[in-house]
């Protein structure tokens, strides 16, 4: 009996600092709100103009826009805490977006705004003579305790 009270007391307490652990640093996933940017897959318009032939534009429609919201462009395989190429701050009142000339080449999209899980849109393929469009949705996701 005296070796089985040592692993018994053992086992009691890995039990009561797992209870009191999964209680303390546990999230509360149940009763959250969380507000993400979600887009569409992205697609190309053909434009004919000399103007596109050796450059592009990022445009697209917004859904439901914050009061204030933020487009950094990266070249593409750059770390995000560089600095972007360039960053735009569309006007809210609009539901439509442009990033203006882009040269030719592949690009990394993040899109942020205050309250919002910032939504990263990788590898965005910019050819002469297109327009690449990715619209964009700004919704909130509720998870309620059952």
């Amino acid at each position: 009996m005296e070796k089985k009270s040592p692993i018994l007391g053992s086992f009691c307490l890995v039990l009561l600092f797992a209870g009191i652990s999964s209680a303390v640093f546990s999230a509360d996933y149940k009763n959250r709100v969380v507000k993400e940017i979600e887009n569409s897959a992205h697609f190309y318009l053909k434009r004919s103009s000399p103007q596109w032939e050796k450059q592009g534009r990022i445009i697209g429609e917004v859904a439901y826009p914050p009061k204030a919201y933020t487009i950094d462009i990266f070249i593409a395989g750059t770390k995000l805490l560089d600095k972007p190429l360039k960053t735009i701050s569309p006007n809210p009142n609009l539901t439509v977006y442009d990033t203006g000339w882009l040269a030719a080449g592949t690009y990394d999209i993040v899109v942020k705004s205050a309250g919002y899980v910032d939504h990263h849109i990788t590898a965005v393929k910019i050819t002469p003579y297109s327009d690449c469009v990715i619209n964009l949705v700004f919704g909130q996701i509720e998870y309620k305790r059952q």
